[in-house]
């Protein structure tokens, strides 16, 4: 990073961590903004039943991309949301992306077998209709450089719930309603 003489990076977020961990100059550092996956659009084919069908999911739902990695905040998100899903027995918790076994033994310690779905790796024509016919889009990430999912999910008019840690609140903007990913009683409102 030094010695280029232009650096392209993806956020404001990423070009102040590029500058605080590197000493790089301000001036050679460009950001270029990213875009969500709009050529992933809703096929006219994959219906709300379609989808459901295929991810097993029996009612609405709020959606998360997540994961196992620790800064993706799942397992702090399963167990805020832990009181919704009990209560609310017509809400589901989808999470699209691989999970461990940490996250899914807390799952059953939790007793939220029938509140939580997983669906692994998911091919890129289902992101959009999974996410559209979603009630809530939340990301509750500990760390992002940039956060596509987050506008993929703005893209399809979902209302988005997100962390306001890394670069989040930049890629959001003022459509996203924010909380701190740390605080339990936050995700909760």
């Amino acid at each position: 990073a030094r010695v280029s003489n232009s650096i392209i990076t993806i956020s404001e977020f990423s070009k102040k961590q590029i500058i605080k961990h590197t000493n790089s100059k301000a001036h050679k550092i460009n950001v270029t903004l990213l875009s969500g996956s709009s050529d992933l659009n809703i096929s006219n084919n994959i219906t709300e039943e379609l989808i459901k069908s295929k991810y097993r999911i029996n009612s609405d739902y709020i959606i998360c991309f997540g994961g196992s990695s620790p800064h993706k905040n799942i397992l702090k998100l399963i167990k805020s949301i832990k009181n919704i899903l009990i209560n609310k027995s017509n809400l589901k918790l989808v999470i699209v992306g691989y999970v461990n076994n940490e996250i899914y033994d807390n799952i059953k310690k939790l007793k939220l077998e029938d509140c939580v779905i997983t669906t692994g790796f998911i091919p890129d024509e289902d992101v959009n209709p999974l996410i559209s016919y979603a009630k809530v889009f939340i990301f509750p990430s500990l760390y992002e450089g940039f956060g596509i999912p987050l506008l993929d999910a703005q893209s399809c008019g979902v209302p988005v719930v997100s962390s306001n840690a890394g670069s989040l609140t930049e890629v959001g903007g003022s459509e996203t309603y924010y909380f701190d990913p740390k605080s339990k009683i936050d995700i909760l409102m």
